[in-house]
């Protein structure tokens, strides 16, 4: 083997191992989680579009105290629904969190 031959394929594992280090990077990075938000001494988080998000925030609901899904029945499965709104009232009858 000529030494031009070892040089050109010493490039062609170098550019492969590049690649396969690219890939595997993209791979495995993890959806940015939506912003907590606050109303009086609540707070919460909204979102979970897209696959990468939904998975980071069924993580992440493991740390909260309570986790609420919106879904509508399509057929013998349920898909989940966007601009759903929740309205949380205490027991004087007023509302504490929209």
């Amino acid at each position: 083997m000529k030494s031009t031959d070892r040089i050109n394929l010493f490039y062609m594992f170098l550019w492969f191992y590049f690649v396969l280090f690219l890939v595997l990077s993209l791979n495995t990075s993890k959806a940015a989680l939506p912003e907590v938000q606050s109303d009086s001494n609540l707070s919460c988080m909204m979102g979970g579009v897209g696959l990468d998000e939904s998975k980071a925030m069924r993580e992440e609901a493991k740390k909260w105290p309570l986790a609420i899904e919106f879904t509508e029945q399509q057929g013998k499965s349920y898909a989940w629904i966007s601009g759903a709104e929740l309205q949380i009232i205490n027991t004087k009858g007023e509302t504490i969190f929209y």
